[in-house]
């Protein structure tokens, strides 16, 4: 009775069901395998499945990038308000080098540099630089000097007018670790003819560093500030009087992609206009046109002709130009000058991002005073022309 007891209490235990039942299976398996080996025929090689076009193009943004300076260019962060919400662009989009928009510029009077420079208006959103943007690629670097600019400019004048000849030079330096700052120094020559009725000295000289913060805040916020201490002098009288510390402070609203809202102050620290308020908007209602309806620099730009790294506008624009220098009267006397103007310009931009940039303009000069602290010797200056060239490089 125990002997036949003990078989069915080895099966009903559960291994040694998995082992019988292995050592039943095990020399019937492969004898399937061979029979539907002989009936099927050998297994043919299958092709390999076609790749997609697209296998090379980058994969769409997985998640929200909750970093301010993900790892694209200077100009990405810079001008492209880089937010978190941005959307991954396109692979042909790294094909096109972006074109450089105008610095901002800081200066004693920072509406009269040129029309092309949009000095009271934030820098526009880019696309992405050309390089896809890579983790292993070189670190950034602690020192760059980029954009050279070099400008003249003439208003003819003689006799008891005033001519002014002016050579201008800026650059920009920056760190790549943290390049919303940027510092930008700046010399200017000023040659001047005239006016035989008062005893201008035959050249003025402008010293200044610009220090400028751009920060945006949100999507629909920014933030564009800036301070330049500025030496203002014939190189004569270097007393305080030569010091000025120049600056701006501007809040901007972005309504929509076409429309966006300014406002804020400009010190000017001059001898005649030490503040002016700046307010306005601009309108960009297509690619091609934009206005941009700002006191004191208004200014409406249309592009006429563009291709992948080239771009050229024709604009009109206005400005109030002038500054107060430091200087050394005939008689030894120690004075503030101060001149100041007002221009109707027109112009042309030229845009390329691979080789110079240049700008030509023509306007004309009227509400012209040449005016001094000791009140000796102010005059009225008849109206004239001006011809301003640039070059960027």
């Amino acid at each position: 009775m125990l002997r036949t007891i003990q078989p069915l209490v080895a099966c009903a235990n559960p291994l040694s069901i998995g082992n019988l039942a292995r050592s039943w299976y095990a020399p019937i398996v492969p004898a399937i395998a061979v029979v539907l080996t002989l009936i099927s025929g050998p297994v043919q090689a299958q092709e390999p499945l076609p790749l997609p076009s697209d296998i090379n193009a980058p994969a769409p943004l997985q998640f929200q990038q909750h970093t301010f300076f993900p790892s694209h260019s200077i100009d990405d962060v810079l001008k492209g308000h880089v937010f978190p919400e941005q959307e991954f662009l396109p692979a042909d989009i790294w094909e096109d080098e972006p074109i450089r928009d105008a610095e901002v510029q800081f200066t004693q009077y920072p509406l009269e540099d040129s029309g092309a420079n949009d000095a009271l208006t934030p820098p526009e959103p880019a696309p992405l630089h050309h390089r896809q943007p890579q983790l292993d690629g070189p670190p950034p670097r602690w020192l760059v000097v980029q954009d050279h600019q070099l400008t003249a400019t003439v208003i003819p004048g003689s006799g008891n007018d005033m001519g002014i000849t002016t050579l201008d030079f800026r650059t920009t330096l920056f760190t790549e670790h943290f390049p919303l700052l940027r510092l930008k120094p700046r010399f200017s020559a000023h040659y001047l003819s005239g006016p035989k009725k008062t005893d201008m000295p035959g050249s003025l000289y402008d010293l200044a560093l610009d220090i400028s913060l751009f920060l945006p805040i949100n999507q629909r916020w920014s933030f564009l500030g800036g301070i330049s201490p500025s030496m203002f002098s014939d190189f004569e009288n270097t007393s305080s009087d030569a010091v000025r510390i120049t600056g701006r402070a501007l809040f901007f609203w972005k309504y929509s992609e076409a429309l966006r809202l300014a406002g804020g102050m400009i010190y000017l620290d001059r001898e005649d206009v030490s503040v002016l308020p700046a307010v306005g908007l601009t309108y960009t209602p297509s690619e091609d046109l934009k206005f941009d309806i700002m006191f004191p620099k208004p200014k409406v730009a249309y592009r006429y002709m563009h291709d992948r790294s080239m771009e050229r506008w024709i604009y009109l624009a206005g400005e109030f130009g002038g500054g107060s220098w430091a200087i050394d009267r005939a008689s030894g006397l120690e004075d503030v000058a101060t001149y100041s103007d007002y221009k109707l310009i027109v112009g042309i931009d030229h845009k390329e991002s691979e080789m110079f940039s240049w700008f030509a303009e023509a306007a004309y000069v009227f509400n012209r005073d040449l005016e001094y602290v000791s009140g000796v010797g102010d005059t009225d200056l008849p109206g004239t022309g001006m011809i301003r060239v640039g070059l960027s490089f």
